[in-house]
């Protein structure tokens, strides 16, 4: 009796462990020694040893060895074996980058914050050497330097180290300020800081996926580069980064390492109208095991009958219609559902171009409808003694009419081996496709008779980690994505040299290069085996996902 109890005992305490860990929040890197009004903000732990680890896989090594990547670094000034040790000893055990807005306290300022770990006292021998950092006294525990930095006058920089810290400060006119507010919060004096954020809590708190070990959280704000800060490389490239947030005022995040990477992200935004309530996917069941990759994303309701209710657009859309001999408005918007899907199980290149096998998957709420319209547009191919000048007339295309338990598949036959576009109506969706076997193939999973996409353990293993109702899913098999694209890339770089090529040298020699190492460069990409993103979509925020399995970088 007593062994019984002291086992539940146990066992209770387990579970509350796990609850009281899974329920915590996260804390965001630094985000404490970081004074407030942040409108943009990245911390990473252990940034040495991730670039370490990375730098000293196999992938890396396969695709630095190449002489694409040689060329790449040469012209980027860099030397591909340095890999940025000084930078790396520096970035330490912890590091952040804060980021502030003309309004705020400090005005347009950057701040870098690490614990220095290996580069411990690092920092004040490369500045003082380098840029000619002067004593400016002490603060919370810190000594303090100011120096000339190598960027536009009008600038002032100035840093902070002591008690195992490290702070640096860029500003237009108070990075002194923004160094002693951060060494204040170092050493747990007065001020606010980023870890009290409303914004950074709500957004990367508590992640939809938390699986191994922390890696990184970010934050960005809508003010976030939206002005000022031209004197910062790459700002135009900041600035169309940080403008995902504009419409809708923040997004922030995090990541995990777990066999590879998981990155949560979480905007908080007014309702999308054109995104569906989460729920179960449906089209997933019509999605064939084996397959390359895979999509599938629910609209709401409001955004299908806007569909419905849009007048006709200019452009191609008028022309396409009338090659086709049906109308987007009248034939096609009225019983499209709110749900669809597509999946990709192989690309065609031993032809004159490559050729995609792919298929579609659009929920119909009315599949005699969606089934007529479909016959129609396969219709409008066959040549008539009123269309006789048809460009495809040549190739002499007709229908072909199979029955596939019970369910009938139409095909545009044509004298091209790998492509055969086809139909059909499975229930209450409709399957279009550009290859027979592959409409075939989602039949035959529609009806249990063929195995699902979701069946197939390397996908199911990551669909486990995410929630059971979504509002879009995609996935990826990245060994057999990375042959297929380098297939196209070797028929593109083939057919560019048998026309001729480009007439710039430079540029031919390049092209061979490239050509040359592709098989290296897909033999070292495929460190990237599976990947799965998703989005769910809850009234103001949007939470996304992505799982990405690695190999070769393991856990150290």
């Amino acid at each position: 009796m007593r062994r019984t109890l002291l086992a539940l005992a146990v066992v209770a305490l387990a579970v509350v462990i796990a609850l009281s860990v899974r329920g915590r929040a996260i804390e965001a890197p630094l985000a404490g020694v970081i004074p407030a009004g942040a409108s943009g903000y990245v911390g990473i732990i252990d940034a040495a040893g991730l670039a370490d680890l990375v730098a000293g896989s196999n992938a890396w090594k396969a695709l630095a060895g190449t002489g694409t990547a040689d060329r790449i670094m040469r012209e980027a000034g860099a030397a591909p074996d340095a890999a940025g040790a000084p930078a790396r000893a520096l970035l330490g055990e912890r590091a952040a980058v804060a980021i502030y807005d003309a309004a705020s306290p400090f005005g347009e300022s950057i701040l870098v914050a690490s614990t220095p770990g290996r580069g411990r006292g690092a920092l004040r021998p490369l500045l003082t050497a380098g840029f000619g950092a002067r004593p400016a006294g002490s603060h919370g525990g810190m000594e303090l330097f100011e120096f000339a930095p190598p960027v536009p006058a009008g600038l002032t920089a100035a840093f902070a180290e002591g008690g195992g810290a490290a702070f640096m400060a860029l500003s237009r006119g108070a990075a002194l300020d923004l160094a002693r507010a951060a060494a204040d919060l170092r050493a747990g004096g007065k001020g606010e800081s980023l870890a009290r954020d409303g914004d950074l809590r709500a957004l990367t708190g508590r992640p939809t996926v938390r699986r191994g070990r922390l890696i990184g959280c970010f934050l960005f704000r809508q003010d976030a580069f939206e002005s000022g800060f031209d004197w910062l490389p790459g700002i135009e490239h900041l600035r169309a980064t940080a403008g995902a947030a504009r419409a809708g005022g923040a997004w922030g995040g995090s990541a995990f390492r777990e066999g590879g990477l998981i990155l949560n992200v979480r905007t908080r935004t007014a309702a999308r109208a054109g995104d569906g309530r989460p729920a179960r996917l449906e089209t997933l069941d019509l999605v064939p095991a084996g397959v390359v990759a895979l999509g599938a994303s629910r609209h709401s309701e409001e955004a299908v009958r806007a569909l419905r209710r849009r007048s006709p657009s200019p452009g191609p859309i008028p022309d396409l219609e009338e090659v086709l001999g049906v109308s987007v408005e009248k034939d096609i918007l009225p019983w499209i559902g709110g749900e669809a899907a597509f999946f990709l199980t192989g690309v065609e290149t031993g032809g004159l171009l490559p050729l995609p096998a792919v298929a579609f998957i659009l929920e119909a709420e009315n599949p005699g409808e969606a089934g007529r319209t479909a016959t129609r547009v396969f219709e409008s191919f066959i040549p008539t003694p009123a269309a006789a000048g048809q460009p495809w007339s040549f190739l002499g295309p007709s229908l072909r009419r199979r029955e596939r338990h019970g369910v009938e598949i139409t095909t545009l036959a044509l004298p091209l081996p790998g492509f055969s576009p086809s139909f059909a109506v499975a229930g209450r969706h409709l399957v279009v496709g550009t290859d027979e076997d592959g409409v075939g193939a989602s039949l035959d999973a529609a009806g249990g008779r063929g195995r699902r996409a979701t069946a197939d353990p390397s996908f199911a293993a990551l669909r486990r980690l995410l929630p059971s109702r979504l509002t879009s899913l995609a996935y990826a098999d990245c060994h057999a994505a990375l042959d297929a694209a380098g297939g196209v890339t070797a028929w593109a770089l083939t057919a560019r040299r048998l026309f001729g090529g480009p007439d710039d040298p430079d540029e031919a020699a390049r092209a061979a290069q490239v050509e040359a190492d592709l098989p290296a460069i897909v033999r070292a990409l495929k460190v990237f085996r599976r990947l799965m993103a998703a989005s769910i979509v809850r009234g103001g925020t949007v939470d996304q996902v992505l799982i990405l399995r690695m190999e070769d970088i393991g856990e150290k």
